[in-house]
């Protein structure tokens, strides 16, 4: 009973001198090995949300080149006329005037609250032309302006009829309004 006695008491001796020690190390170990840990978790959380707003930045960039080809980021007025010559040929009518006019930027397009940073203030160019050709060649021109991938407003409209020595023809007169981004 003796011997039992004194081999508790020298466990408990072992115990406290020895394996406490190591168990309180083990513990801060555990400690450190957490925090380490919650220090990663956090950094790669961080890593996700910036290769989020990386990707986010991506697409507004995508979204803004979608949006130029529609709502150029310039007037390029050349670039209308060509639209306009080559849906005058497409349809079989001429295009008899042209005139463009300028209107100053911002011309009270209302913006999506969302689309502010996407799309910089709207500027828009007055176009009055005049074509001729037969009714159904009018119309398939007045079709492609609004198939047209740049927008086109009719902001007024008038039609007469004219004979030609190859029947009748329809004259007409419209105003169209261009938009644009201005810088």
């Amino acid at each position: 009973m003796l011997s039992s006695a004194l081999l508790f008491i020298a466990s408990i001796v072992v115990y406290s001198n020895s394996i406490r020690p190591v168990y309180e190390d083990i513990k801060k170990l555990r400690g450190e090995a957490a925090i380490k840990q919650q220090t990663l978790d956090d950094q790669d959380n961080a890593v996700k949300q910036v290769q989020g707003l990386i990707r986010e930045f991506e697409s507004i960039s995508q979204l803004q080149d979608k949006i130029s080809l529609f709502l150029p980021l310039e007037e390029n007025v050349p670039k209308s006329l060509v639209q306009f010559d080559s849906l005058s040929r497409i349809s079989g009518v001429s295009i008899e005037s042209i005139a463009p006019q300028y209107i100053v930027a911002d011309s009270g397009v209302k913006k999506k609250e969302g689309l502010s940073s996407v799309i910089k203030s709207v500027g828009k160019i007055k176009f009055v032309l005049k074509i001729l050709g037969s009714y159904e060649g009018s119309k398939n021109f007045i079709k492609g302006l609004g198939e047209s991938i740049r927008i086109f407003d009719i902001s007024d409209f008038k039609i007469d009829q004219q004979k030609d020595s190859n029947g009748e023809l329809v004259s007409i007169i419209m105003s169209l309004d261009n938009y644009y981004q201005t810088q």
